[in-house]
This record gives structure tokens, C-alpha cells and sequence, in this order.
């Protein structure tokens, strides 16, 4: 009889024990294993101290108890409180949803608006130009520019340092460009650019080109004066021979 008894009281001392330590010493009956929400919910154990305090609430874009959480379809209940825009399409995801825009038009500052309709919206800077991008406008300076597109593009100047002008030549910079003139005169004129693909001659290439033609012809002149010389001797010998 005493042994039952004390193996009695032992028994309870351990379930006691086990009890404690998995619902009253600092247990969370979140974590895994001892948590029953659904997995489409957050749980929140508000007193680890005390045992079944551990609240399940479906996650947003779903509905139920927490233990049983189904999708919430946005568009079916209210579609156009989700997407308010006439040319908006709703279309539900798991917990959430999203807008398209209908065929034809593109998202631009959250509105719908006609794909032709970028540059008439006068969304960009006057130097930049309008490009649809990821169903969004964005704006990108013209060649040439630089800046934010939308605020500001500024003009660079090529001519500090980017420009491809020839070292006998000079830079002018333009209005989104920059030009090339040749500082001296070259043998086609209309040809030149100034470009690094061009090249700038000097004035003393044709001085020298001219000179050496000019020694050429009086070279020959005299050659042929020395030959007429000749033949006139010649011919005046053979009629005083006779």
C-alpha cells in the first residue's frame, strides 16, 4: 500500500513538472510543433506564461478564424475600389491583387494613359525625349544632353574635352553637337571636317608642292632652250659646210 502510494505521488510530481515546463515556464505556443494557425496567418502567443493564450489572425488579403484562412479576391468584391481606373484590369494573387492597364494604354504616374499619348502628356524636358519603358514613360535626354530628363538637360560641352576634332583643327561647341573647323586650308576644302578621320593639312604642304612643280617646269624650259640651241648651231654647221 505505501509503495502505490509513493509511486502515485511521484507520478504526479512528474506530470506537474512536464505542465510547468511546457505551458508555464516561458513556453511560446507559436513556435513549431505546439503552433495550430494556418499558414496563411500570424500567430501571437500574448502570455507565455499561461497555456492557450496564442492568437491566430489571417494575414492581410485573406479571411477567416486564423486556424482556417482562405484568399480574399479583391476583384470579385470590389474591383474598382482596388483599381479605381476605368482602363484598369483587376486581377487577384495569392493574399493580394493587381491592376493592368487595358490594350492600348500604359501605367504612367499610377494612371492609365495612351501609349501615343507620351510625348502629348509634355512629361519631359524639351531636350529630352519620351520612351515607354516597363509599362512606365521615363525620360532620357537627347544625344548630347545630360540631367534627369524630366527638370533638367543640359547641354554638353564636347569641346572640354570629348570632342574628336583634329589637333589642326577647332572646336565649336552647338546645341546638343559640337563642330570642327580646319584652322588652316587644306587641298579640298569642301571635304574637310576637322574630324580625326580627316585630315587638316597645312598651307606649306601646297607652298612646297607648288615650288617643286614651278623647279620642274623652268628644269625643262631650259633643257629645251639648250635644245633648240643645239639644233639651230647645228643646222646653221651644215649650211656653211655646203
Amino acid at each position: 500500500m505505501f509503495s502505490a502510494s509513493l509511486v502515485f505521488t511521484l507520478t504526479c510530481l512528474i506530470i506537474w513538472n512536464v505542465n510547468v515546463d511546457v505551458f508555464v515556464l516561458g513556453v511560446d505556443e507559436c513556435d513549431p510543433g505546439l503552433n495550430t494557425c494556418s499558414e496563411n496567418s500570424n500567430c501571437n502567443d500574448t502570455n507565455l506564461n499561461t497555456n492557450g493564450t496564442a492568437i491566430c489572425t489571417c494575414k492581410t488579403g485573406y479571411t477567416g478564424n486564423g486556424t482556417f484562412c482562405l484568399d480574399f479576391d479583391e476583384c470579385v468584391t470590389a474591383p474598382k475600389q482596388f483599381c479605381p481606373d476605368n482602363l484598369t484590369t483587376c486581377e487577384n494573387t495569392p493574399g493580394s491583387f493587381k491592376c493592368f492597364c487595358n490594350r492600348g494604354y500604359t501605367m504612367a504616374n499610377g494612371t492609365c494613359v495612351n501609349k501615343d499619348d507620351c510625348t502629348k502628356l509634355e512629361l519631359c524636358h524639351e531636350n529630352a525625349e519620351c520612351k515607354t519603358l516597363n509599362n512606365t514613360f521615363n525620360c532620357i535626354c537627347k544625344s548630347g544632353y545630360t540631367g534627369d530628363g524630366k527638370i533638367n538637360c543640359t547641354d554638353i560641352n564636347e569641346c572640354q574635352g570629348t570632342d574628336n576634332c583634329h589637333e589642326n583643327a577647332t572646336c565649336e561647341n552647338v546645341p546638343g553637337s559640337y563642330e570642327c573647323t580646319c584652322k588652316i586650308k587644306v587641298k579640298n576644302e569642301e571635304s574637310c571636317q576637322g574630324s580625326q578621320n580627316q585630315d587638316c593639312k597645312n598651307d606649306d604642304d601646297d607652298d612646297d608642292t607648288v615650288i617643286a612643280l614651278v623647279a620642274v617646269t623652268i628644269v625643262l624650259l631650259v633643257l629645251c632652250l639648250i635644245a633648240l640651241i643645239i639644233a639651230i648651231f647645228c643646222i646653221y654647221k651644215m649650211r656653211n659646210s655646203r
